[in-house]
C-alpha cells in the first residue's frame, strides 16, 4: 500500500470514529427573500458552540448536496462545527434540483450575495459570533461582493475553493462577443431573454443584466475584490484544475493573497483531495482559535 494510500485510510478512520463520537441532527431551515418573497433553504447542523459557525455556499447553478461542499459540509460538522449549507433561490422558491442551462435565468450575482448575507443574518441572530464563510467556484465571486460591501461583524474570514480565473475561461467561450452584446441591448433597453454562451453552458438563456452580473469580470476586477474585502481571504486550488490559467496561482500570491494548492486536486478536488481539501480548510479555520 503506498504512502497516500496509508494517509487515506487513516483519514477514513478518523472520520468514522467522528462519527461515532458525535450525532449529527440535520434541519431544513427557510429564509423569506425580498423583495419577491422567494422561499430559500438552507441545511443546518449545530456543532461544538466554543467552535466557528461555517456557512457553505455551492457553485454555478448548483444546490448545496454537489459533491464537493456536501462531502466538506459532513466533515467538518463531524469535526464539531456548525455548518449552514444554503441552496440559493437563483429566482426558484426551495429549490431543491440544479438549474439547467436551458431554464430562464433571471437571477444575478448580486442577487446571490444578497441571499448570502440572508443566511450570515440568520446565524448571528442565533448568537453565532465567529463565523467563516467557504464559497465554491463561482461563489467566490458573491462571496467577494459581500467582503468589499459592509459584511458583519461576527464574519471572521472567508476560504474560496477553486476561484475562478475569469481571463481564462473568457478564451474559451468568446465572452467579450457575448459582453458586447449584452451591454448593447441595456443601452437599447431590451430585458428579454438570449442564448448566451458560458464556460459551463452552450446556450444560457438570460437578460443582459443578469448575464453580465456573473461573466463581465476579469482578473484584475477579482483582484480589486480581494484588496478591498474588509476581512481575511484563504484561496485553495486544485493542481489539476483545468478551468484556470497555469499562471493564475502565482498571480493570486503575488497579490500577497494566502494560497495553498491542492498538488492532485481537480476543480471539485474529487477522491483522495477531499481529505487533502478537509485538512487545509480545518487548518484555516483554526487560526481564529489560535490567533497565530
Amino acid at each position: 500500500m503506498s504512502r497516500s494510500n496509508i494517509q487515506g485510510f487513516l483519514r477514513l478512520i478518523a472520520v468514522f470514529a467522528a462519527m461515532l463520537a458525535l450525532p449529527v441532527s440535520a434541519t431544513v431551515v427557510e429564509l423569506k427573500i425580498q423583495p419577491n418573497n422567494l422561499i430559500a433553504t438552507a441545511e443546518f447542523k449545530a456543532g461544538k458552540p466554543t467552535m466557528p459557525a461555517v456557512v457553505l455556499v455551492h457553485g454555478f447553478l448548483q444546490t448545496r448536496d454537489s459533491p464537493t461542499l456536501k462531502h466538506l459540509t459532513d466533515d467538518l460538522n463531524l469535526n464539531g462545527y456548525t455548518t449552514l449549507s444554503p441552496t440559493l433561490t437563483l429566482g426558484v422558491s426551495k429549490r431543491t434540483q440544479s438549474l439547467g442551462c436551458e431554464a430562464i435565468h433571471t437571477h444575478t450575482a448580486q442577487s446571490d450575495s444578497k441571499e448570502t448575507e440572508g443566511w450570515i443574518s440568520f446565524l448571528s441572530a442565533k448568537g453565532y459570533k465567529q463565523i467563516v464563510l467557504i464559497g465554491h467556484s463561482n461563489a467566490s465571486t458573491q462571496i467577494l461582493m459581500y467582503l468589499s460591501g459592509k459584511p458583519a461583524i461576527s464574519v471572521k474570514k472567508a476560504i474560496l475553493l477553486s476561484m475562478v480565473d475569469d481571463d481564462f475561461r473568457a478564451m474559451t467561450d468568446k465572452r467579450n462577443e457575448f459582453i458586447n452584446i449584452a451591454h448593447q441591448k441595456i443601452d437599447a433597453g431590451d430585458h428579454s431573454l438570449y442564448p448566451y454562451k458560458t464556460y459551463f453552458c452552450s446556450k444560457y438563456a438570460s437578460t443582459a443584466e443578469g448575464y453580465l452580473s456573473y461573466f463581465d469580470s476579469s482578473r484584475t476586477i477579482t483582484l480589486k475584490r480581494l484588496q478591498s474585502s474588509k476581512k481575511p481571504v484563504d484561496i485553495i486550488l486544485g493542481g489539476t484544475d483545468d478551468s484556470m490559467g497555469k499562471d493564475w496561482p502565482n498571480i493570486l500570491k503575488n497579490a500577497g493573497n494566502p494560497v495553498t494548492i491542492i498538488k492532485d486536486g481537480n476543480h471539485f478536488f474529487d477522491n483522495m483531495a477531499e481529505f487533502d481539501l478537509l485538512e487545509t480548510v480545518s487548518k484555516s479555520i483554526n487560526i481564529l482559535k489560535t490567533g497565530k
